[in-house]
């Protein structure tokens, strides 16, 4: 409210926004001043306590000023009579109720539980009836400092009347009116502000270390909104907790302009004014204020900083909010008034309402009584994107401010920005590195001298088949080497006693060959500390397993994912089985090992005209073929490769590659590099430099993957075409994609090629086995959109199939030899595909299948034609055909499928009647075909052949049965089937009665 009184006081200092702004700055002034004043009265009354219970009687205070009194020689009021500020309807005993029982929330949480304020809201409504003392004038901005004093002890001692003190440790007074805290335009100088004061006021014999003043409603910022008043109380009370209190971090009390030096992430700042959004003004309306900052929690005795004394690395960092977990960090882990602060802030609680979450890293001077100025903090927050956009007054908090936050920074040290140093310039050799994801629990690496373990292979924690994995771990100069530990699963393996035989000085490495560890998990740590020996730095306990891997009997594509021990790097060694094939591309054949050593695990280059293109530890990176009677268990002596790019040459035409590492990685993280020149796996099949499938084998034939899916697996082997002489380029990136079993992947396989074939597409899918087993079950042809008749990218091609009791299916188009051909949509007067089935299978049965027919439109035809005996099949009504393999080698077949012209073939009304005494069977047949008559058992074996071929007609056909001579009387089954040009096949079965 805006009185007369306020106007003329407003014209009388030089009203409006500056004066309002200068008397705050005055008011602040005078604040400390008082402070100083009361320093000795307030050492006799008891510290508000932060910690325990604290009992809080709540006063509720309206302005009801007297009449004036006359002056006696005049007769006249002394002075104008001044208006009545009364609590509003609203502003009942419940409503002051409410804000105490969120208040008291809050406090809970930031405190861990530690304080708890029990609130009694006074039953009577205190008047203060002064004929010259109205709101107005405890809002006198110029005298604020004792006005407000004055009000509250004016409060206190109303309220003693109803009120026992003694049963008290603090006072909140609600006044009547707004808060000069909402009033975002400075345009009334005259308001009451709210806060806390901490000065010596007595009430019923009791003296209180200090008071809250906080006013009972703020400015409505639009029609039927309210801002809450629970953010600000929860500011005044920390402002009067403790013994000294919580200081105040930002002087943001209202405008955007007001100087705000840590923003929203700290109560004491900007903090208390967060909360969800109002509809109409946008404004927040101050319920959810943040949390304190870790300093001020601290100094109340609600939480224990961990003091670094030593380096750790990946340190865990739970949230702040429901842990307390605060990190203390200095030079050297010493204590001094120059610190770091490190907390974990997430949108949990009272802090749900903080523009983003993650680590804030604080930085704490001591030697400053308090926020001086933007450059002279005693509480600063290092913003991790550098740019201090709070101390600039460009925001009060923003995505950047958290690490890693909306820019990914990770970390921080003496020459980032911001940076570690101390007040004077000066390097710490405080660190944060590897900060990760905001999380409930993050995780970064906490230095207080620089980082001393600089490397260490394998990383983290790992899986490994290897009996006999190497550890290898490289040290800053700054150490004491005598003080290098490295423990295994609890065991000090290497020290000072035996530091000699594994720490080379030169290198400042350590490395360390583990020998025939247990299959099952182990532990290892690596501690040392620096030359001085003040600090010590440890990995702590990095967890690892050896798994036992068993590579399934049957034919395999296999790799190896490791640089195997000189003694025992052969197959024998690994799969316990010595017969293993590589092809060698440049050969465009198989070697054999042992009879050629460039099928083993050690081969010379393939191409010895470029001795340098070879994988750098092999076998890692490369596929063989493996045959294996049982189920093998793998044995490896060897180590997980570095973590590191590794390259895997490729020559044009078919290559088989493997999985250098222990762990899956995506087909399309791959790069490629030919001629000097880097691309992406994507780049580089546009390029035209390889072909974007990826093929791995199962039992039932090759599938593929075309980037961007797929990923290499560990222990698999795959075959990769290329057009030029390149480079894969393999990255240590383990792959995110979830690895399928055998059945599940090949599920997934056919439903992605089903997928890719649009609206009018359709798929054939071709299968060949022996009654062996050996089988080649994935090969497709048929149609889809996009595709064409011809080469195209939707083509698969087949890669080379070993010798060896296999079966290989393979689809033929003008050279080429394919596993998938398809053809564009429009069917036309129908399209063929050749195909042939190689086997070196001697006097086998093979079988062709097509299972999935049901797919195609109904109106084709589908026909079969063996080459090699012109015998036609028609597909629809034959699941399969068997032929025999004689002595091995190929077979081709025709496959075609046009739209049928004629109607479907079928036999109908068949009968049996006499004609002249003679039986004879009468049938209509759909269209022309080719009739065989038998007669059958009850079982269905044929009892009696009428006819093994008749020229059928289309419309009536008779045929005489002959005597049937040798038929016993009972009841028998007549069947005809009929078979027409096309293939199409149709059998028609009717009872048959013989008497005598």
């Amino acid at each position: 409210m805006i009185t007369h009184r306020s106007r003329l006081r407003r014209l009388a200092a030089g009203a409006g926004v500056k004066a309002a702004r200068t008397g705050l700055a005055l008011a602040l002034v005078a604040i400390a001043a008082a402070g100083q004043a009361l320093a000795q009265q307030q050492q006799q009354a008891t510290p508000i306590p932060s910690v325990g219970q604290v009992r809080v009687i709540c006063l509720r205070v309206q302005f009801e000023p007297a009449a004036p009194p006359l002056d006696p020689s005049t007769g006249n009021p002394v002075a104008n009579q001044l208006p009545a500020t009364r609590f509003k309807a609203q502003h009942n005993r419940q409503y002051f109720t409410d804000v105490m029982a969120r208040v008291r929330a809050y406090f809970l949480e930031v405190s861990q539980g530690k304080l708890d304020l029990i609130s009694t809201i006074a039953p009577t409504v205190l008047s203060v009836t002064d004929y010259n003392k109205d709101e107005d004038y405890f809002g006198d901005n110029n005298q604020q400092a004792a006005r407000a004093q004055e009000l509250l002890q004016t409060a206190i001692t109303l309220g003693e009347a109803s009120v026992d003190y003694s049963q008290y440790d603090l006072v909140v007074v609600f006044h009547a009116g707004d808060g000069q805290e909402s009033d975002f335009k400075a345009a009334d100088a005259t308001l009451i502000l709210s806060r806390g004061v901490r000065a010596p006021m007595t009430g019923g014999g009791k003296t209180f270390a200090g008071a809250v003043l906080q006013s009972a409603g703020e400015v409505a910022p639009a029609a039927g909104e309210q801002l809450s008043i629970v953010g600000r109380t929860c500011f005044g009370i920390a402002q009067v907790l403790g013994p000294n209190g919580a200081m105040i971090t930002g002087q943001g009390f209202s405008e955007p302009t007001s100087d705000s030096y840590v923003g929203v992430w700290d109560l004491m700042d900007r903090g208390w004014m967060l909360g969800p959004r109002l509809n109409t003004s946008g404004l927040t309306d101050w319920s959810s204020p943040a949390h304190l900052n870790p300093y001020e929690k601290a100094r109340l005795g609600w939480l224990q900083p961990i003091q670094l004394t030593n380096n750790v690395r990946n340190a865990e960092i739970a949230q702040v909010a429901t842990t307390g977990t605060v990190y203390r960090l200095w030079k050297e882990g010493r204590s001094g008034p120059e610190f770091f602060l490190v907390e974990n802030r997430q949108r949990v609680g009272f802090d749900s309402y903080l523009p983003e979450t993650g680590l804030l890293v604080w930085k704490v001077n001591e030697a400053l009584a308090g926020q001086v100025d933007a450059q002279r903090l005693r509480l600063a927050l290092l913003q991790a994107d550098g740019r201090q956009d709070i101390e600039n007054q460009t925001n009060t908090g923003d995505g950047g401010d958290c690490f890693p936050g909306q820019l990914a920074r990770k970390g921080i040290n003496d020459d980032s920005n911001p940076s570690t140093r101390d007040a004077n310039g000066a390097a710490t050799g405080v660190s944060i590195t590897d900060v990760s994801a905001s999380a409930q629990t993050m995780r970064a690496s906490l230095y207080v001298v620089p980082p001393m373990i600089l490397a260490m292979t394998p990383s983290g924690s790992f899986t490994t088949e290897s009996v006999t994995p190497t550890f290898k771990v490289r040290f800053a100069e700054d150490i004491d080497p005598n003080t290098i530990e490295l423990t295994l699963d609890d065991s000090v393996v290497v020290s000072q006693a035996n530091l000699g035989s594994y720490y080379n000085a030169a290198t400042r490495e350590l490395t360390y060959r583990a020998s025939q560890l247990a299959y099952g998990q182990h532990s290892l740590h690596v501690a040392v500390r620096n030359a001085a020996k003040t600090v010590m730095e440890s990995t702590g306990s990095m967890n690892f397993r050896v798994n036992f891997r068993t590579i399934p009997a049957g034919l395999r594509m296999v790799s190896v994912p490791y640089r195997l021990a000189a003694n025992s790097n052969t197959p024998a060694d690994v799969f316990g089985a010595g017969n293993v094939a590589r092809w060698v591309a440049p050969l465009g054949d198989y070697r054999y090992y042992p009879e050629h050593p460039e099928g083993g695990f050690s081969p010379g280059p393939d191409d010895p005209q470029n001795p340098t293109r070879v994988v750098g530890a092999a076998p890692a990176g490369l596929a063989y073929w493996i045959k294996l009677s049982t189920d093998a268990p793998v044995r490896v002596d060897g180590d997980q490769l570095e973590n590191t790019e590794y390259r895997i040459p490729l020559f044009t035409g078919w290559n088989m590659v493997g999985d250098p590492f222990p762990f899956a990685v995506d087909w399309n993280g791959i790069q490629v590099e030919y001629q000097g020149v880097t691309k992406t796996m994507s780049e580089a099949v546009e390029a035209d430099w390889l072909s974007g499938s990826l093929y791995s084998y199962t039992s039932g034939g090759y599938t593929w993957k075309t980037a961007p899916a797929g990923q290499l697996n560990p222990w698999e082997g795959y075959w990769v075409k290329a057009k030029v002489d390149c480079w894969l380029l393999v990255p240590p990136v383990p792959s995110g994609i979830a690895t399928l079993g055998q059945r599940a992947a090949s599920e997934a396989f056919l439903a992605e090629g089903r997928a890719a074939l649009g609206r009018d597409g359709w798929r054939i899918r071709l299968m060949a086995q022996a009654r062996s087993g050996a089988a080649d079950t994935f090969n497709f042809i048929g149609a889809a959109a996009g595709a064409r008749d011809g080469a195209d990218r939707l083509d698969v091609e087949k890669p080379p199939v070993p010798s060896g009791g296999t079966v290989c299916l393979r689809i033929l188009d003008g050279g080429r030899s394919l596993a998938q051909d398809l053809k564009a949509p429009d069917i036309g007067n129908g399209k063929s595909w050749e195909f042939e089935v190689n086997t070196d299978l001697k006097h086998e049965p093979i079988t062709l299948q097509w299972p999935n027919l049901g797919e195609l439109p109904a109106d084709y035809r589908v026909t079969v034609e063996d080459l090699a005996t012109g015998r036609k099949i028609y597909a629809r009504t034959r699941g399969g055909y068997t032929y025999n393999s004689g002595e091995g080698g190929p077979r081709r077949f025709r496959l075609t499928v046009a739209k049928r012209l004629t109607a479907p073939l079928s036999v109908t009304d068949l009968t049996v009647q006499r004609t002249r005494g003679i039986p004879s069977v009468r049938f209509n047949l759909s269209r022309e075909a080719s009739v065989a008559v038998e007669v059958l058992n009850a079982s269905g074996k044929r009892q009696y052949l009428v006819t093994a071929e008749h020229a059928g007609v289309a419309g009536m056909n008779v045929v005489s049965t002959g005597r049937a001579d040798g038929l016993q009387p009972g009841l028998y089954l007549l069947q005809v089937t009929a078979t027409a040009a096309d293939g199409a096949t149709v059998r028609a079965v009717r009872p048959l009665l013989v008497t005598r």
